[in-house]
């Protein structure tokens, strides 16, 4: 697997990571609301200010699950947008990575090519001084 198949893949595990937590949270929270709505039912016989009361407490509580789950949205939201731009700085290094290693092939090609050409001209001029013995 190539490094952006890694990346990409770990990212796809965080992010499938928290759908799972967010829809972990929101089942909770359907089963608290059907879990409140039957108490409630069951409740609507009593008193008209314990039922009042009752229902304002459900709805608070509701509205709690409710902030707590956009908080972990904004910073499950938050995590992946991190793990966006670590990706986007990954892709620059690799860039960067990549770049230098053509650099290096095309000095060692010069070199090379130096290397071949003194090797040719050592060769000319010990046949030069073959010829002048």
């Amino acid at each position: 697997k190539s490094w952006q198949d890694e990346v990409a893949s770990m990212k796809a595990k965080q992010a499938d990571h928290y759908q799972k937590e967010i829809n972990c949270l929101t089942d909770t929270l359907q089963s608290e609301r059907k879990s409140f709505a039957t108490e409630l039912a069951t409740l609507q016989n009593s008193h008209e200010n314990n039922q009042r009361n009752l229902r304002e407490r459900l709805e608070n509580a509701i509205a709690q699950k409710d902030g707590e789950i956009e908080q972990y949205i904004e910073m499950f939201e938050g995590r992946i947008a991190d793990l966006d731009e670590e990706l986007q700085k990954t892709h620059v290094v690799a860039h960067e990575i990549q770049a230098e290693r053509e650099r290096h092939a095309i000095e060692k090609e010069e070199l090379v090519w130096n290397l071949q050409d003194s090797m040719t001209e050592r060769k000319r001029l010990e046949k030069q001084i073959e010829s002048h013995q």
